[in-house]
């Protein structure tokens, strides 16, 4: 479960509680918080795992990217030398 919605259900919890009269206290069902808290210990985990596998997955794709950027810059490189060259040679026959 999202820990977000186990976040709310706890507030849900704390806010629905009946009121101990006389006193700014109110009384909550231990138990339902210690399963709200044991959702939440084994939810955090793997969503950290995920957040960690959108991490990584960010990391290779624009590794990625900036291999291709790498590889078309290069391409441009050698296009611009092999035209200079063309027209260099164009300029030379023109003399």
């Amino acid at each position: 479960m999202d820990v977000l919605v186990l976040i709310d259900k706890l507030d849900d919890l704390v806010h629905n509680a009946k009121a101990v009269p006389l006193t700014d206290q109110v009384r909550i069902d231990r138990e339902e918080i210690y399963d709200i808290l044991d959702q939440m210990r084994a939810t955090i985990p793997e969503e950290i795992k995920q957040a960690r596998w959108i991490v990584k997955e960010r990391q290779e794709m624009l590794a990625e990217a900036k291999r291709e950027c790498d590889r078309r810059s290069l391409t441009i490189q050698r296009a611009c030398l092999i035209s200079s060259g063309i027209v260099a040679r164009i300029w030379s026959r023109m003399s």
